[in-house]
C-alpha cells in the first residue's frame, strides 16, 4: 500500500515545530544564564560601592553601567498589565510596583538586587523557567543579589 502523503507532512511539521522549540529554549536558556550572571555582577558591583560610600546614587548608577555595558537594554517588551515593565532594564524610571534596582543600606550591611526582563519569544518557555510566571510571558525575569559588609567612613 501507497501511504498518503498528507500523512508525511503533517508528521514533518509535528517533528520540525518541536525540533524549533527546542533549540530556540535551548538558546533562550543560555541567554537566561547569561543575564542572570551579569545581574550578580551588577548586584555585587553596586552593593560594594555603596558599602564603601553609603552613596545609593553611585551605587545605582554602577549597577545600571554594569548591566548597561552587558546586556541589551533597550528591548520594548510591553507593560500592559499595571507593574509589568515597559523596558528590559530602567533604573532611572522605576516601575512602582518592581523596580529594577533595589537598595538597602542598614548600616550594618549593604544589599542590593538587580533585575533584568529578557524579551521572550517562546510560548511556555518563561512557565517551565519559573512555575509562578504565566504561559504566555512577554519577559523573562533575572535577578541578582549581593550583599556586603559596611566598612566604617
Amino acid at each position: 500500500m501507497i501511504r498518503d502523503e498528507r500523512g508525511y507532512v503533517l508528521e514533518f511539521v509535528l517533528f520540525m515545530s518541536l525540533l524549533f522549540f527546542f533549540i530556540f529554549g535551548i538558546l533562550v536558556y543560555g541567554m537566561v544564564a547569561n543575564a542572570k550572571g551579569d545581574c550578580f555582577s551588577a548586584a555585587r558591583d553596586a552593593a560594594r560601592t555603596l558599602a564603601v560610600t553609603h552613596d545609593q546614587s553611585q551605587a545605582l548608577a554602577r549597577a545600571e553601567d554594569v548591566i548597561q555595558t552587558t546586556l541589551y537594554t533597550g528591548a520594548r517588551i510591553g507593560g500592559g498589565n499595571p507593574g509589568d515593565p515597559h523596558t528590559a532594564f530602567d533604573p532611572t524610571n522605576p516601575n512602582p510596583v518592581h523596580p529594577d534596582v533595589v537598595l538597602q543600606d542598614d548600616s550594618t550591611y549593604s544589599r542590593v538586587w538587580v533585575y533584568y526582563h529578557l524579551p521572550n519569544a517562546i510560548p511556555g518557555l518563561p512557565k517551565l523557567l519559573n512555575p509562578k510566571a504565566p504561559v504566555l510571558a512577554k519577559y523573562i525575569t533575572v535577578s541578582g543579589y549581593a550583599e556586603f559588609k559596611d566598612e566604617p567612613n
